[in-house]
């Protein structure tokens, strides 16, 4: 088996495709226990791309199923497919008629990224600043960012407004994978980058590309790492390469307010047990947030301590500085360590005694001046 995809709407509908053209595409409804050749029309060995928001709809290469992958019909291009590789790589997780295809054409530097937006009527090459795109991936969360990585060099590209425009930014090294964006939090990237010839690390911004830094667990190193994805919490990261599949929990991310000029992280602990967690961050917006406490509740989604950031630096009337609340929704103890990255401010906050019963949260009005 060379690729495996899951329906996002119903996880018991998997999809599995052999090696090569001939390899055969396979579907399951029950999760795998039982299989059934599908794919009639279908001629191409790429990789299987499932529609988040329309799930009967699936792409392998130029390749279209509309009915869950019982048959394909090839999609008109815009080119002639002088290319090494070809095929759609990306779905818009919120409309499934927008697609991103690579035309890879290896070292000759003259491959693109195209776009649809008509389910393959029609093409627009999105001009991105590289001949030698490899791997695209799609913001879950906001579809008009979208990553590009270059196949051979430590170039990485991005799009904020859907491919019309794009800046570059480096991770220190040639990404191996795909940029991986934690969908809780998805200023979080991660990538497995080559710093170095035989040596491989995984990497990790908090800024949306903007900064890296190489995290310290060392990877399997023994063979090229081939893909890595990230669970729909955040919490875990998931590398393939020929030795195996690896697992490991993501590094505990801040939550990034007001255009990421402060970060706040949340330690709790469970007072009836002792169990210290740290919070999983969520942002909902510039100015607010939340941490989740899935390690005590099970679920990664679910509100515990509920975060906001004020700029009421244009009224000295009310002091003119940054203002700080944060509410509890939980009966265990927690700390907020909140950091102004321009000046490095950081304050601590908690919730008040639990044996009193006053677990509201607070303000602070005065703590971080412009």
């Amino acid at each position: 088996i060379w690729d495996v995809a899951v329906d996002p709407s119903n996880t018991w509908v998997v999809f599995a495709r052999g090696r090569g053209f001939d390899g055969g595409f396979f579907k399951s409804t029950d999760g795998g226990a039982t299989w059934a050749a599908a794919g009639a029309g279908l001629a191409s060995s790429s990789t299987i791309v499932v529609s988040a928001s329309q799930p009967t709809t699936i792409y392998v290469g130029v390749y279209r199923s509309t009915d869950g992958g019982q048959t394909f019909s090839a999609i008109p291009l815009p080119f002639n497919p002088q290319f090494q590789n070809l095929g759609v790589v990306a779905v818009d997780p919120k409309n499934a008629s927008t697609i991103y295809l690579i035309a890879f054409g290896g070292r000759q530097a003259n491959g693109a990224v195209y776009k649809s937006t008509d389910a393959g009527v029609s093409w627009t090459n999105t001009l991105v600043p590289t001949g030698r795109p490899a791997v695209l991936t799609i913001d879950p969360v906001n579809s008009a960012v979208v990553y590009v990585t270059d196949a051979f060099l430590d170039g990485t590209f991005k799009t904020i407004d859907g491919g019309a425009t794009w800046v570059t930014f480096f991770l220190g090294g040639p990404a191996q994978t795909r940029i991986v964006v934690d969908p809780a939090a998805p200023s979080t990237l991660y990538a497995v980058v080559v710093l170095k010839i035989g040596v491989r690390s995984l990497v990790q911004s908090f800024d949306g590309g903007a900064t890296w830094k190489v995290l310290p667990d060392p990877l399997p190193q023994a063979a090229p790492s081939y893909d890595l994805k990230i669970d729909p919490t955040g919490l875990r990261l998931y590398l393939a390469n020929s030795d195996g599949a690896f697992v490991r929990r993501t590094e505990d991310r801040p939550l990034l307010l007001l255009n990421g000029r402060f970060q706040v992280a949340l330690d709790a602990r469970d007072p009836r047990t002792g169990r210290v967690t740290a919070g999983v961050a969520i942002t909902k917006g510039d100015s607010w947030g939340y941490f989740s406490l899935p390690e005590f509740t099970g679920d990664a989604s679910f509100p515990e301590v509920v975060v906001k950031m004020a700029d009421a630096t244009a009224l000295p009337a009310l002091g003119g500085t940054f203002w700080f609340f944060h509410s509890s929704l939980t009966d265990v103890e927690y700390a907020l360590i909140v950091t102004d990255t321009v000046n490095g401010t950081t304050r601590t906050y908690r919730n008040v005694s639990l044996a009193a019963g006053q677990l509201c949260g607070a303000a602070d009005t005065s703590a971080f001046p412009p």
